[in-house]
């Protein structure tokens, strides 16, 4: 019986049991998913990209993308999962003189996560050698990359509400 239990579909009572990510996401199929991202990742691993690659992860069951498989994987996670979106507002110079709110330049990533990194460090990158802060090391890139892994991981993605 507890055989049969782990292997129901996750609604109702047993869904509040399971951990956030290893539930079913309602809306998110494998049509959902963004191929640069899988191939990335398959790539990363050294397997093949494909759907029995994702299952065999936890990551996507009877053609629906877990919750986690919609942060990695998903076109636009946003779209499945509430502030999923990476918001990222680099802060240069005093406000005054960039004439922007608190002198920062924010941008909204609403990408898998197995790709936004990337976008995410060429976007911060721009922004620092643009200013000319970056070529004296007072940002190391790694530094500021590990925070942003962290802050991706340890996000709390069960919080609801506008």
């Amino acid at each position: 019986r507890a055989e049969e239990r782990d292997e129901m579909v996750m609604k109702g009572d047993c869904e509040a049991a399971a951990p956030f990510d290893t539930r079913l996401n309602e809306a998110a199929t494998i049509v959902d998913v963004d191929d640069g991202a899988l191939n990335a990742y398959a790539r990363a691993i050294g397997e093949k990209p494909s759907a029995e690659l994702l299952a065999r992860k936890g990551l996507i069951e009877h053609g629906w993308l877990t919750n986690a498989g919609v942060i990695l994987f998903a076109k636009e996670p946003g779209r499945f999962i509430v502030r999923s979106e990476i918001e990222v507002d680099c802060r240069i110079g005093r406000a005054a003189e960039s004439g922007l709110p608190d002198g920062g330049r924010s941008c909204v990533f609403d990408m898998p996560t197995a790709t936004v990194l990337p976008a995410i460090r060429d976007h911060v990158c721009g922004i620092l050698f643009d200013e000319q802060v970056a070529s004296n090391g007072d940002y190391p890139v790694a530094a500021w990359m590990k925070r942003l892994m962290n802050a991706i991981v340890h996000r709390d993605y069960t919080a609801r509400g506008d």
